[in-house]
């Protein structure tokens, strides 16, 4: 190995490695380790009572580990990890490593977690300060969503729907199967659909300027703006920039057009005053010319100037709230925008959104028309993201985020096999690769968390599920054998007798 002191590098062999345990200025021990999960003081971690806080565990990140910290900071990622594999502690040491190394040059306002819930949030809310890391914006989705649009929505509660969810009824199948559908990349391409359509109506408002009779810009050159040279903008802030190009236009011609019938009258006048012989004849003449000079150029004038607000007051801020409802509702918008769906399926959806209800599924197509539609605020405009329990979230959630945002400078870490909402979550890594084509994927297998005989019961249940997961690693750690405790109902007293039984044994936390 080789390393630089003072501009001088140094090079030789590594044989050993060692950790020192000193406590209040006395060595309590030395250790000899290698770079695997028999770190000596890595099992001592994980068996003795230490404080569950992210920050007091750093001195067990293990190669693996370190690895994806230290991945490509310009670039995405993708993590699938085990249950106790360490993925939210990777993600925290990952921002502050970001920050260490690219701070000088990147606000840490521009950098965003997504949390699955404020229970985490303050989790993990101790924890960024001391990694330096405090100004960071740190939300649910639901949030991020809420504050960024400006939407005033009061949004089912989601857990109140997955045990609603849980009873089998015919019903329940056609709620799941429109949460799903909601979630899809091809329910963004309807609103992408919708988009186009709000588009071209909004192209089709753009008519020839003129100021009197004269034409100052064509409607063919606005339309192509609109359409064409300004197409990378949300609609609302094109029609924003054509207005201060139409407005310099405005001023523009009307200056030159004043100078044109000034001088047009001016010449007028001097025909009149040295052309007609006849004194009254001149008099009505030069008389006529003045009144119409001093009516019509000022007329020129104050038109001017009210000439792109009143042409502009055709074209109005655009309402998503209300849009998404009209989507919601009305059939001959589904007729031209989903025209694929079968009678059944349209019929089952309308029937879902007679009353206003809001549901988090719909979230990501609102994000999206906002984004298209009116543009992210700087101030949401983030840069970077990190996604924690990335599994719970949907294709088209993500894919919004990337359309809002600009970016696809996401970490993105989670367990396909924790999947909370998987009615309308991932339940495949691939189409998230499709999204991110740059990312790098990597699995984590080995748990800390948890002993040999947990992990080999949960492998089992693992073995059963649909997606195609790699078995968990445990540490090498032993434990008790699961016990299991079938209960016909709940009785909180014998529930009870366990937690005091396995608290009884020296455990501190339950979960």
């Amino acid at each position: 190995m080789t390393y630089k002191v003072r501009d001088e590098e140094i090079s030789g062999h590594l044989y050993s490695k060692r950790q020192y345990k000193i406590e209040e200025g006395e060595l309590l021990d030395i250790l000899d380790i290698d770079l695997t999960t028999n770190d000596e003081l890595l099992q001592e971690a994980l068996a003795g009572k230490a404080d569950v806080r992210l920050t007091e565990i750093v001195s067990t990140i293990q190669a693996e580990q370190n690895e994806i910290i230290r991945a490509n900071l310009k670039s995405p990622i993708i993590v699938q990890g085990a249950a106790g594999s360490g993925k939210t502690t990777i993600a925290l040491h990952r921002i502050s490593y970001f920050l260490y190394t690219m701070g000088t040059d990147f606000p840490s306002e521009k950098l965003m977690i997504l949390a699955p819930s404020k229970l985490f949030m303050e989790y993990i809310g101790d924890v960024l300060p001391e990694l330096g890391v405090g100004r960071i914006c740190q939300t649910t989705f639901a949030e991020y969503v809420l504050n960024a649009t400006g939407l005033k929505l009061k949004l089912a509660d989601p857990n109140e729907k997955l045990e609603m969810l849980t009873a089998e009824s015919a019903l329940n199948e056609e709620t799941i199967s429109i949460a799903k559908m909601k979630g899809t990349l091809q329910y963004r391409e309807i609103m992408q659909k919708y988009v186009e359509k709000l588009e071209l109506m909004t192209a089709e408002l753009f008519e020839d300027v003129y100021i009197e009779k004269y034409r100052i810009m064509r409607a063919t050159r606005l339309k192509k703006l609109f359409l064409e040279d300004f197409n990378y903008m949300p609609l609302e802030k094109r029609i924003e920039r054509i207005r201060v190009i139409m407005q310099s236009e405005v001023n523009r011609k009307r200056k030159q057009l004043y100078k044109i019938l000034s001088d047009k009258y001016e010449e007028a006048l001097d025909k009149a005053l040295y052309g007609i012989r006849d004194d009254e004849k001149r008099r009505l003449r030069i008389t006529r010319i003045m009144d119409e000079r001093d009516e019509r150029l000022p007329s020129i004038e104050k038109e001017g100037k009210q000439k792109v607000a009143s042409y502009m007051r055709k074209f109005k801020k655009f309402n998503c709230k209300k849009l998404y409802r009209d989507w919601l509702t009305d059939p001959q918008l589904h007729n031209e925008l989903a025209c694929h769906w079968s009678d059944s399926e349209r019929d089952a959806f309308f029937a879902a959104h007679v009353s206003v209800a809001w549901e988090t599924e719909d979230l990501a197509a609102l994000y999206f028309l906002h984004a298209k539609l009116k543009g992210v605020e700087d101030k949401w405009k983030m840069r970077v993201v990190f996604i924690d329990e990335v599994q719970d979230y949907s294709e088209f959630q993500l894919a919004a985020l990337q359309d809002g945002l600009e970016t696809d400078m996401f970490t993105m870490v989670g367990d396909l096999a924790q999947g909370i909402h998987s009615y309308r979550a991932l339940t495949s890594w691939e189409p998230v690769q499709e999204m991110f084509p740059r990312a790098t994927y990597t699995t984590l297998q080995k748990s800390y968390r948890t002993t040999i005989e947990i992990m080999q019961l949960a492998n089992k249940v693992l073995a059963q599920m649909d997606e195609d997961l790699p078995l968990v690693e445990p540490v090498v750690r032993h434990g008790r054998e699961p016990e299991f405790y079938n209960l016909q109902e709940l009785d909180a007293s014998e529930v009870n007798d366990i937690y005091e039984a396995i608290l009884g044994r020296g455990h501190r936390s339950l979960h």
